[in-house]
This record gives C-alpha cells, structure tokens and sequence, in this order.
C-alpha cells in the first residue's frame, strides 16, 4: 500500500506540472510552483500556523509557536538583505493598519481557528486527512470572506481602513524600519525589533510549557517528535535502496527544516511578484463565483463585494496558488507513503467546523488578512500590525478552545 501511495504521489506531481506548464501562462506557472512547494513543505514538517495556539491549549506543546517566531526571524532578515540590495522596495509591501478591525479580526480569526482547528493555509493541507471536514470550512470560510467583503472594500469603515499610528514610509500603518535612522537605511534597527520580540514570545512559549508540564497537562505530539526518532539521515552508498527513499521522500521533515522551505518559498515570491504571501480572499471569490454560477447576476455580486467581476475568476494568481498548496501537500502525504483518509464527522464537530469556517473568513476582513496575509507577510516585512495580530488571535485561540472544549464539548 505504501509503494502504491508512493508512485500515485510521484504520477500526480507529474501530471500536475504537465497539465500545468501546457494549459497556464508564465505568471501563473510561477504561482503553482511556489503553491506546490508551500504545500509540501507544510504537510511533510507537519507545520501549521493554527497549531501554535492549539497544540498549546491542548497538548501543552509550544514548539511550534516558538518555530513561528524563528520563521518570522529569518524571513525578515531575508527580506533586509533583498531590501537592502535593490532587489525590492516598500511599495507593495503589506504595512497593514492598525486599528479596532485588526485587533476584533485578529481574535475572531482566533475562535475560529479553533473551533476549526485550522487557518487558511491549514485547511489546503488538511484537506488529505478529513475532505470532508475541509470542504465544509473552506465553504464557510468562503460565505464568511464574502459577507466581509463590503466592510473591507467600501472604504468608509475607518475603523477597518485607517490607522491608529503609522509612519513617513507607509499612510496605512506602522513600517518598523521608519524608527531608524541607522546603519543599512535603518533595516538592521528592524531586524533587532523582530528578534528581540520574536525571542520575547519564544521565552513567553516556554515558561508557558513549563507550567503546563509541571501541572501534568503536557503530551508529546507525535508529529513533533517523529523527525528526532529518525537516527540516520544521511544518503546511503546505495541510490535505489530503501534509505535512500526515506532520506528524499519518505522521511518526515523537522519543523527548522520546514520553515527554511517556506522562508525561502516566501523570499522567491516577493522577489517575483514584490508583494507577500496571502491566501485567505480567494475563498470569498470562490464563493462568489459559485453563486455566480448558480444563476446570481454578477452585477449584484459586484455590487455587494464592491470588487470588479474579473476578481472572480478562477484563473487568479492566488486562485492557483491555494489550489497547488492542497496538491503540493497531497503530494507530501502520498510520497511519504502516510495517507489516511477519513469521512467521519460527528454533529458536534459539524457546528465547529461551520461557526469556525464563518468566523475565519469574516475575521479576515477585519484585520487585512488571516495568519499569513496579517500576520506571517506583515511580520516579515517590517509591519508592526502583524504583532497585534498576534496577540489577539492568542487570546482568541484561547477562547474559542474554550468554547470547543467547554460549550459544544467537542474535543
């Protein structure tokens, strides 16, 4: 059964990068390699930006908040160097604002990631363990995107679209960078800001797993603790033998592996597009497009978005990117011969997923964005927004953990 998954992994990315490079254009071909490698990258370290919050409220593990903090290090430090070298300028960056939008968005992104027990990108790569599971959050993610949608793209909700404080490089928000006047144009003052609070929540992360190790509320995640049980790693003398496979494909990745892959995915995608990483709209427009399909008249649908009717179509950047991210983790899963499907969903969770999907999606139009659009892309280059973020989807993953265990009893 392992071989079968193993060659279906190898003969879907085949067909994948075939079908591909024959039917997309250049720009789009792009998208669908960095979506394929995000996605592989995240389902073989076992590496999802909800799991910070959840696998330390239910396991008491905080390894992967404080792998967070070490991704947001280095990919800020790749993007001084990039900035620094002309490679890319401010222009596109995401400078989000910070106002009440962010802070409500942040903590409903929060409670429905939770009650979900995934985020945006989490839902792509988790959509191989439960499909069902994944395609009721991504619908209602995409309802709750599109209900968000006329309070984020109207322009008149202040409290959405302005800030509170910003600086001279950005109208919209706060560039870490302006508050230095240093050495490399201030970008060495920017990265000492990201370390040092990137090390604040690391050393925070600890004290908190130490408490609940104390209390005897901590349990080893057996996909954290699977890349140590691994004792050799190494390319054997033998190019067709069994540790060869295991060392290229079959192998599970650690999460310091895992997030050198997506920082240098991440870093190649702003270089290309010089933009950032974002996930979270595309489901509104998928929604959108759905009802548009079902007889809705795409006027009304623009109308009430206050987007322009080409934004819906199928073929959009981040479109194909989100779509290669759930085939670049299906690809992972496959060739690490570990796929195991399942279709069982109880009423209980069936509430979950739902309220959790809507939340989501609606919570991203509050703050600009979801955990990678309004926290890991902000972050990364300099915006002060994605650590408020940060902080009120903690709060917010607290609670809604709270209402799963405690309100809907579903663990």
């Amino acid at each position: 059964m392992k071989k079968i998954q193993v060659i279906c992994g190898l003969a879907l990315l085949a067909v994948t990068l075939i079908i591909g490079f024959a039917i997309l254009e250049t720009g789009l071909i792009f998208r669908l390699l960095i979506g394929l490698v995000l996605g592989y990258a995240l389902a073989r370290g076992a590496y999802g930006f909800a799991g910070s919050v959840n696998r330390a409220y239910r396991f008491g593990s905080t390894k992967l908040m404080r792998t967070l903090m070490f991704l947001f290090a280095i990919s800020s430090i790749g993007t001084a160097v990039l900035l620094y070298s002309g490679v890319l300028t401010t222009a596109k960056f995401w400078i989000n604002p910070i106002n009440l939008g962010l802070l409500l968005g942040g903590f409903l992104f929060g409670v429905g990631m939770a009650l979900a027990s995934n985020c945006a990108s989490g839902v792509l790569t988790d959509f191989r363990n439960n499909p069902l599971k994944a395609i009721i959050i991504i619908i209602f993610f995409g309802i709750g995107v599109f209900v968000g949608l006329p309070i984020q793209q109207s322009g008149e909700n202040s409290w959405v679209s302005e800030t509170w404080f910003n600086t001279s490089t950005s109208p919209k928000g706060v560039y870490i960078v302006d508050w230095f006047n240093g050495p490399f144009n201030g970008l060495l003052g920017g990265i000492i800001v990201v370390v040092l609070i990137a090390l604040l929540f690391t050393y925070g992360s600890l004290f908190v797993e130490k408490i609940l190790k104390n209390k005897g509320k901590y349990t080893e995640i057996k996909s954290e603790i699977a890349h140590k049980e691994i004792t050799h790693d190494e390319l054997p003398l033998n190019p067709i033998s069994k540790g060869t496979y295991d060392v290229i494909l079959g192998n599970p990745w650690s999460l310091r592996t895992a997030s050198f892959v997506i920082a240098g995915a991440f870093l190649t995608l702003m270089v290309v597009t010089k933009g950032g990483w974002g996930v979270s709209t595309v489901y509104g427009l998928w929604f959108g497009k759905i009802l548009m399909v079902f007889g809705v008249s795409p006027s009304w649908i623009t109308e009430f978005t206050h987007m322009s009717a080409a934004s819906f179509a199928f073929d959009h950047p981040v479109s194909v990117q989100n779509i290669a991210i759930l085939l670049g983790a299906f690809i992972a899963i496959l060739t690490m011969g570990t796929l195991k499907m399942s279709f069982k969903i109880s009423w209980k969770q069936l509430i979950a997923f739902v309220l959790g999907g809507f939340l989501l999606g609606f919570g991203t139009r509050l703050s600009n964005g979801c955990n990678v659009g309004a926290l890991y892309s902000p972050i990364a280059q300099f915006s002060l927004s994605g650590w408020f973020f940060l902080i009120f989807m903690i709060i917010g993953g607290v609670i809604g953990n709270i209402i799963l265990k405690k309100v809907i009893k579903c663990d």
